[in-house]
């Protein structure tokens, strides 16, 4: 008979077994008791462990090395009252497992048809009706009473001896075969207990990565949110200093305007118009700043220099017509008639007719 599908199906237990100090027949007997009392939490407790030290690893290798698994009757009691009591809890998967726990066992020697259970198992068929439909046991009839049986008187030492005799009569070649097949159900329980190992390491590695992977998204939002934060500080000073920056440069512009306005007024016109070139190269000057160079070249007669603070200012602003009138004269003196006219059209409407105004306007004017 082939071992190994029992054994795949039992392996499972192993990594369940208990070291309880109490037996497990103490334990049957005890989940049975608990059972009948209806204290179903603890039948549970009680039978799951007598069913796991029955299949502990040191009665599993019996059974591979002998072929014959003296405890089997009791392993398949456990199960049977563990399924009534997994019922009872309304656990019906776990009692489901266990009604596959006994089919599996009953693979390793037809078992379930010789027990003698109390009446209070009486229910365990039609819970196998119920919760597995296509299992196929050899159901009882009706609930027997359990009766232990008389003791046995250990067999005369002849008939152990003819037993032990009968058992080394094997042929080589037999005995070769069984040694092989115990040979293949250990390395096929051994490949299938590596394989569950594989599979539950996979497992948590993969939960390892996941949970790694979100506490590393989490600290990156965390990170992000700081630089965030931190950038806009940084954003926020930057433009604090520009500002002041900004303001400590147009207080110095202004002065260094007025300082060239002075020197204009004191007739050194070349320092003045070089003082005016050097603030025109200001990065980034205030619009007021490049009015007032043009202003200043306009008013030392250097026309190129205004024109260039005009371009530089660009558009004219609604009340900026002085400096229109200002850049149509500089473009008079550099010879750009037409474009000085247009200029001139625009400012006239919205400046005082002073005589230097009149004047300008008849010599743009009469320009073809």
């Amino acid at each position: 008979m082939s071992v190994r599908a029992p054994i795949a199906v039992l392996a499972g237990c192993l990594l369940m077994a208990q070291a309880a100090g109490v037996s497990p027949d103490d334990l049957i007997a005890r989940g049975r008791a608990s059972y009948n009392a209806g204290r179903y939490a603890d039948a549970v407790r009680d039978l799951s462990a007598a069913a796991d030290a029955i299949v502990a690893p040191a009665q599993m290798q019996q059974y591979v090395t002998g072929g014959k698994f003296e405890s089997l009757p009791k392993f398949e009691t456990a199960v049977i009252y563990l399924a009534l009591s997994y019922a009872k809890l309304g656990r019906d998967a776990d009692a489901r497992e266990q009604i596959q726990r006994l089919v599996a066992a009953e693979t390793i020697a037809p078992t379930y048809a010789s027990l003698t259970l109390d009446p209070d198992a009486a229910g365990f068929e039609d819970l196998v009706r119920r919760l597995s439909p296509a299992t196929s046991l050899p159901m009882k009839t009706t609930a027997v009473a359990t009766v232990a049986p008389p003791p046995v008187a250990p067999p005369p030492p002849a008939a152990t001896s003819a037993s032990t005799q009968t058992t080394t009569t094997l042929t080589p070649e037999q005995q070769h075969e069984l040694d092989q097949r115990i040979a293949n159900a250990r390395a096929e329980a051994e490949k299938e207990a590596e394989q569950r190992i594989a599979a539950e390491r996979a497992a948590i590695q993969k939960q390892m990565e996941e949970r790694i992977a979100a506490e590393r998204a989490a600290a990156d939002a965390r990170v992000a949110a700081e630089r965030l934060a931190i950038e806009r500080q940084m954003e926020q000073q930057i433009a604090a200093i520009r500002a002041a920056a900004a303001q400590e440069v147009a207080h110095a512009a202004k002065a260094t305007v007025r300082r060239a306005e002075g020197m204009a007024i004191a007739g050194d016109i070349e320092d003045a118009n070089a003082m005016f070139a050097r603030l025109l190269k200001t990065p980034n000057p205030p619009r007021e700043l490049v009015g007032q160079v043009a202003t200043g070249f306009y008013r030392t007669g250097d026309y190129p220099g205004a024109l260039r603070a005009f371009e530089k200012l660009g558009t004219f602003a609604r009340g900026e017509e002085d400096l229109r009138y200002y850049k149509a004269v500089a473009l008079y003196e550099t010879g750009r008639y037409a474009e000085a006219k247009k200029e001139l059209e625009c400012a006239l409407p919205f400046i005082e007719l002073t005589d230097e105004v009149n004047r300008y306007r008849d010599k743009i004017e009469q320009m073809p």
